[in-house]
């Protein structure tokens, strides 16, 4: 898989997105490596972050979700174990 959109999430203004960022992928990867074995699983070094409005945030969401079926669909994903580790 080359990439993955991950879920909406809101912080609040003292926590930055690299500090955010670099909790999710330490333990995203924790939990991949001991749950969901796959081969050759590592993040790449650097991430997309982006802002929207909570009255975009359903569009978001199903833009999020679209992705993921359109992954499948192309055969972006390599296995089906591996949508499954990723299924929104």
């Amino acid at each position: 898989m080359s990439h993955t959109y991950t879920n909406l999430c809101s912080l609040p203004p003292t926590v930055a997105t690299a500090d955010a960022l670099r909790v999710v992928k330490a333990n995203s990867s924790r939990w991949v490596h001991r749950n969901r074995p796959l081969a050759g699983f590592e993040w790449q070094a650097g991430y997309g972050a982006f802002s929207v409005s909570h009255s975009l945030a359903p569009a978001v969401v199903q833009y999020i979700r679209d992705r993921f079926e359109i992954a499948c669909a192309q055969g972006t994903l390599e296995s089906g174990r591996e949508a499954a580790a990723f299924r929104p």
